[in-house]
């Protein structure tokens, strides 16, 4: 408006339609696709207001709208029209019922949809600045509310699996069983919906001090308050805790130990609650001394450092575990949930071999706080929440650099940077073992309160706290249906630390006669007890579950551990000659490029692991178990390596033997800690070799004409060996990077 007044407004708004032939996780033919519907809006206004020629004010607003259908079915299809017994809940995406037919091949719609979703972002941001003599002040407040609203329809039509497993009437042949429509097992959900937000209030105030010509002193103070995720769904219920002996209120007719917000002790997030004491102080300087020879002309020389406390946000991806929080939501196995044997193809609710019918549980009527639900269709309870340890993680950043310029255009650089991390978040089992249970489960024998009679405890280990309830935390049975009350809660908690330490070096050069280049090198470790939510708690990558009863055996190198990384990248152009640029001598010689990225790195590392899927410790239930398991297998001798160049007779490669691991004692956890080794590395370069025609330089009118080389060399480059121990290709090498891959292309510059 004025040059003391500016306004500023953007708008962006993006939609698209994508549509797949083959569906998400659903079928590996076509003719059951899937479609995605984006919509993005955002939009910024912006005020700056200039007090005088040392002070300015900057006050913003933001929003953000990700609006995202996801999953949605093509075509509708009612599953009754075809035959099936099956009440989809999300009638409005009916479709063809999930069929998967062993290994061979899968029809049916997608068994993780439809899952449309809405993400939204609010933010107000005010920052002013204020010159006095050599201090640069800057004081600000940042407000955000973050919110998530998520439906999600897993097994919405139904999921049949024929794998030869369950019934009497099997053939052994999945897709005879197929044939004869005589599937293994069925599941249905009612899906459930994720409505959540979060708030961050964020101020700070820095100075710079330009202390004298050759030294900058930068200081700060930020401060925020972080809400962990409010769960809001169906009335801020749709979220349970586990606080061993206390009854529920709000459900009356829950189990024991199971608590919804309202309860005491239990809130919208779980046991997890705002913290006011995240001070994050920074510092930092930039110094250009005069080292005579050492630095060379004023200018031609820095050293660089900082530290700071920053802390992160949570990821939302936790709230997804909240999803079917037992009364709200239900996942049913058809006639399973009754003790059938195996269901009938065209009625998932009728035994096929009893031939008897049961009652069909859906559509699902989701209940009300204060109602007298009948847990005992959802039983036994397994849920996911925050514990109360749960907080946003935090990182102390260290770095120091020295830098240096040479002649060339040539800048060489010395970095140690490294990040220390508190509260990371990791899972672990609320609902576990107590000492007294697991001497009594080592024991032996057990009288089950469930079942009754005698069980052995270590033969049903995978089963315990589900045939030995009275073993676990939360106690029994539910004495309202005589079932396990619940056997699992996966909380969700921030016990996980993290170190980087990294030494990084560099040249750059920028462009002299026809020649740049980059060169880089890393030598870095980076160790952690937990390196992210997924990698805790789902065994992501062939990992174990976060061990909480032996943290010790958590600490290892992180899953994104490179000891060593270099990387070459430079770009050559042969230079113009004098005369015309249609002369014979510049279209022949010159205008030709040669550029590259080489890039050499060791390996990452993999786990000596069962991929959470044992439970010799006797702490863990494996087939109850919101996540992974942590147990290990017992190192009995040193790796012993393998060149996995050497083919088998089996034509397999192996990178390491397993003679050297064994199972280890029931009840103990084995003795390997997390990422003890390192796979196989990197040695890949992408080449380019180009020839430019200028076609008017005024214009800036360019052809080129290139061919373009991914692994140019054609380097073998293996990807992690198999490390789940038991597997049947534990040690061996399965798969590689990309061979050499060439492609010609012409591009047209203007």
């Amino acid at each position: 408006m004025n040059p003391s007044n500016q306004f500023t407004f953007v708008g962006i708004n993006i939609q698209q339609n994508v549509t797949e032939t083959l569906p998400f996780t659903g079928a590996s033919l076509p003719g059951f696709g899937d479609q995605d519907v984006e919509g993005i809006n955002q939009y910024t206004f912006d005020y700056i207001h200039q007090f005088g020629p040392s002070m300015v004010n900057d006050l913003a607003a933001h929003y953000t709208r990700f609006n995202y259908q996801a999953v949605e079915p093509q075509s509708t299809v009612d599953p009754g029209s075809l035959g099936f017994n099956i009440h989809p809940q999300d009638a409005a995406a009916n479709s063809v019922p999930t069929i998967s037919v062993g290994s061979y091949f899968t029809l049916g719609f997608s068994t993780n949809g439809p899952q449309p979703r809405i993400d939204q972002v609010y933010q107000l941001d005010d920052t002013i600045s204020k010159v006095i003599g050599r201090h640069s002040l800057k004081f600000g407040y940042d407000g955000r509310r973050f919110n998530v609203s998520n439906p999600f329809s897993a097994n919405n039509s139904g999921s049949y699996s024929f794998n030869n497993s369950a019934s009497t009437y099997s053939t052994g042949d999945p897709t005879l069983d197929f044939l004869l429509g005589v599937p293994g097992s069925y599941g249905q959900g009612s899906g459930a919906v994720i409505q959540a937000d979060a708030f961050l209030n964020y101020v700070f105030a820095q100075d710079s001090w330009k202390v004298m010509p050759t030294l900058t002193l930068n200081y700060g103070l930020g401060y925020s308050i972080d809400t962990p995720l409010h769960n809001n769904q169906y009335g801020g219920e749709g979220i349970a805790c586990l606080i061993p002996g206390e009854t529920s209120k709000v459900f009356p007719t829950a189990p024991a130990s199971v608590v919804y917000p309202g309860d005491a002790g239990c809130n919208n997030s779980g046991q997890a609650t705002t913290r006011y004491g995240e001070f994050g102080p920074r510092i930092g300087f930039a110094w250009a001394p005069d080292l005579g020879f050492i630095s060379g002309s004023p200018g031609k020389f820095s050293i660089r450092g900082g530290y700071g406390i920053y802390y992160d946000r949570s990821e939302e991806e936790t709230a997804l575990q909240t999803l079917e929080t037992p009364p709200f939501g239900l996942s049913s196995g058809g006639v399973a949930d009754y003790g059938g044997t195996a269901p009938q193809f065209a009625n998932p609710w009728a035994d096929l071999d009893a031939g008897t019918a049961f009652t069909n549980k859906f559509p699902f009527t989701f209940p009300k706080a204060g109602a007298a639900v009948n847990y005992g269709p959802l039983e036994p309870l397994d849920i996911s929440t925050y514990a109360p340890t749960f907080r946003a993680p935090y990182a102390h950043n260290i770095q120091l650099s020295v830098e240096r310029e040479f002649p060339s255009r040539v800048i060489v650089r010395a970095s140690y940077v490294g990040s220390l991390a508190r509260h990371n978040q990791i899972t672990g089992e609320g609902n576990y073992e107590t000492a007294a249970g697991h001497a009594a489960c080592l024991a032996g024998n057990e009288n089950s309160p469930v079942f009754g009679g005698t069980f052995n405890c270590i033969t049903e280990r995978n089963l315990q706290s589900y045939v030995f309830p009275q073993n676990t935390i939360a106690g029994a049975v539910d004495p309202n249906t005589g079932n396990p009350g619940i056997v699992s809660a996966g909380e969700v908690g921030s016990e996980a630390t993290s170190s980087y330490h990294s030494l990084q070096a560099s040249v750059e050069k920028g462009m002299t006669h026809g020649l740049t280049f980059q060169l880089s090198y890393t030598y870095s470790h980076a160790i952690d007890s937990g390196s992210s939510f997924e990698n805790s708690g789902f065994g992501e990558s062939g990992a174990r579950g976060y061990n909480q009863f032996d943290p010790a055996l958590n600490y290892g190198d992180s899953s994104y551990d490179v000891r060593h990384r270099l990387v070459f990248s430079p770009v050559y152009i042969v230079p113009q000659f004098s005369g015309s640029q249609f002369s014979a001598r510049n279209l022949a010689l010159s205008g030709w490029e040669v550029s590259g990225i080489t890039s050499l790195a060791s390996g990452f590392p993999y786990d000596i692991s069962y991929a959470g899927s044992t439970a010799r410790s006797l702490w863990c239930t494996v087939d109850f178990n919101f996540y992974a398991c942590p147990d290990v297998p017992l190192q009995t001798a040193p790796l012993v390596r393998s060149d996995p160049r050497v083919r088998l007779a089996s034509g397999q490669s192996t990178w390491f033997s397993g003679s050297s691991f064994a199972a280890e004692p029931i009840g103990s956890f084995g003795n390997i800690h997390r990422d003890p080794y390192h796979g196989p590395g990197i040695n890949n370069t992408n080449l380019i070799i180009a020839k430019n025609f200028t076609l008017s330089a005024e214009r800036g009118w360019r052809l080129q004409m290139r061919m373009e080389n991914d692994n140019a060399f054609n380097h073998t480059q293996f990807v992690n060996p198999t490390s789940t121990f038991g597997s049947g290709s534990f040690g061996l090498v399965s798969s590689a990077a990309a061979s050499r891959q060439t492609q010609l292309a012409a591009k047209f510059y203007f």
